[in-house]
């Protein structure tokens, strides 16, 4: 028969077990909390998707998207003049021009795993986002008169969704992870583009 103080003896043994036990649970969930979350975005889509690639068609070469965009927005607009002679509630309208079709998506890129041969991951800036870029910049200022402009650019992803032809409009980039140096590699862009399917350059100013 166990004495008084084996059975204390043997309560704390307990006690001191399962706040051990309750100790490395609260680990383990804090360690999974804290973990900062993956580095890799969502692809959205069936498997084997493939993905999403913007064209230069001047000057060869694009970019390939990281991850595919979650959704992709279309916006199509016609535009209406009322009607200055009419006094009553509902205007006479007179259709006066249809503005093109735009085309609106978000990119993420992430190179925080990638190695750029010296330990140190890519800069996303260098390696996506600055391609990104070139679709706003002039082809060549002093070249012909169809270089003196952006180059054109095509969106295609896969086999069944219609080519989007156009110039891109815009590039907003926003940085969401840095290196202790600063350096970026981690970046979210939302880029437009604006269809067209023939772009005219400035007349070449005379010296």
């Amino acid at each position: 028969m166990s004495s008084p103080f084996d059975r204390i003896l043997a309560a704390s043994s307990d006690y001191v077990a399962a706040a051990a036990k309750a100790v490395k649970a609260s680990v383990r969930a804090q360690a999974v909390v804290d973990v900062p979350a993956s580095a890799a975005a969502p692809s959205y889509g069936p498997p084997g998707l493939k993905k999403l690639t913007i064209l230069d068609l001047d000057r060869g070469g694009g970019v390939t998207a990281q991850y595919n965009p979650r959704e992709i927005q279309i916006d199509k607009a016609a535009t209406w003049k009322q009607s200055e002679t009419n006094s009553g509630n509902a205007p006479e309208l007179e259709f006066t021009s249809a503005a093109a079709r735009s085309l609106t998506l978000e990119l993420f890129f992430d190179t925080y795993e990638s190695n750029d041969g010296t330990g140190q991951p890519l800069d996303v800036h260098k390696t996506f986002i600055k391609v990104l870029q070139e679709f706003l910049l002039v082809i060549d200022p002093n070249g012909s008169e169809a270089e003196r402009r952006p180059p054109k650019a095509m969106v295609v992803w896969g086999d069944d969704m219609p080519r989007f032809v156009g110039v891109v409009e815009s590039v907003s980039t926003k940085y969401t992870m840095f290196m202790p140096g600063g350096r970026p590699v981690r970046a979210t862009a939302s880029v437009k583009l604006i269809e067209a399917q023939r772009m005219e350059s400035p007349p070449k100013k005379r010296p």
